[in-house]
């Protein structure tokens, strides 16, 4: 999950989220175009990989089955997948979402223009004047939210997280809380925990992962960008590689689900995002490698697209292709 950053400079600067969202882009370290944003996933079986169209991308990204993967028109800017829906910000700052809304009610249309946005079970999203909202089941405690001027949001189940434009971060929510004496460039939340790109050694510091009552872990970098999903967060190193780790995992959960979600393939990579049980890279030309489940084929991108940014959601996918528009994969309606 992972959260991105301003329209413009800021879209190109941040890393996206999403509580079970989110992303990590180096764009500017490999001079590819595009932006991303994280989210969170489920499943069970290895990822696949979709390829490069020279012609660029032909695909039918029209009504389908599932709601979850039906994305409206855009040109998208940034998208941020979450359980059972996405949503995305549009390149004129217009906040539009999409699949299944269980125990709130989201604004059609939403008022005002957004920088960011971040979706798991409920919706935060950032304003243009860098004020928090959100829309959340109420016993959730996802509001009321902070004040003040942000530059991005993470949301989790029973948390959420923004970052200040001066890098500091606030939490609210069921026992949230944030480290004491960091900044950060970046913030990304999982379902239960979140991860913050450090300034200065470019560590990734993680807190609060749900169970187990874990401290506050630190993962050493240099990263330059990191993000979380459910139980699960990888960081983007300076070469383009990638590193994955756990938090605590509840039990119930079978080792089948969390298999290969430690062994990312090899880089580099320009952008990563992590779900709940996979997550997706994005290579400079716009080739996406997926990993760890596929069961609802949330880790099989289609072939020959090329995407601008990408976000792992709960049991789908969704990417950005170059004209702007989206397109989701996987999800629970369409296994």
């Amino acid at each position: 999950m992972k959260s991105l950053g301003r329209i413009g400079a800021l879209v190109l600067a941040f890393v996206g989220l999403s509580a079970c969202g989110a992303r990590a882009l180096v764009d500017d370290l490999t001079g590819a175009a595009g932006t991303g944003a994280g989210g969170t996933g489920s499943g069970g079986a290895a990822g696949t990989s979709g390829t490069v169209a020279d012609a660029g991308p032909v695909i039918d990204a029209g009504p389908g089955p599932c709601s979850t993967t039906n994305a409206p028109p855009g040109p998208f800017a940034l998208l941020s997948a979450g359980n059972e829906g996405s949503c995305g910000v549009r390149t004129d700052g217009t906040l539009a979402c999409w699949g299944e809304a269980y125990w709130y009610t989201l604004p059609d249309p939403f008022p005002g223009t957004y920088t960011h946005v971040s979706r798991l079970g409920g919706v935060c999203a950032v304003q243009t004047s860098g004020a928090l909202v959100c829309w959340a089941d109420p016993a959730s405690r996802l509001t009321p939210v902070p004040t003040g001027a942000f530059a991005e949001v993470a949301i989790g189940e029973s948390a959420a997280c923004a970052r200040r434009r001066d890098g500091t971060v606030a939490c609210w929510g069921m026992g949230a809380n944030v480290p004491a004496g960091y900044t950060f460039e970046s913030l990304t939340g999982g379902a239960y925990f979140f991860c913050g790109l450090e300034t200065g050694a470019h560590e990734a510091v993680c807190w609060e992962p749900r169970y187990q009552g874990e401290g506050t872990q630190i993962m050493t970098g240099p990263f330059v960008a990191v993000d979380t999903g459910r139980f699960f967060a990888c960081g983007l190193r300076t070469d383009g590689s990638v590193s994955c780790w756990s938090a605590s995992i509840p039990p119930g959960i079978s080792d089948s689900n969390t298999s290969g979600m430690l062994s990312p393939p090899p880089g580099p990579f320009v952008e990563l995002s992590v779900g709940e049980f996979h997550a997706c890279g994005r290579r400079a030309d716009g080739q996406l490698d997926c990993w760890g489940s596929n069961s609802y084929g949330q880790s099989a991108p289609p072939p020959g697209v090329r995407f601008t940014q990408v976000s792992a959601g709960s049991n789908h996918t969704c990417g950005i292709l170059p004209d702007g528009s989206a397109v989701c994969w996987g999800g629970s309606c369409n296994p």
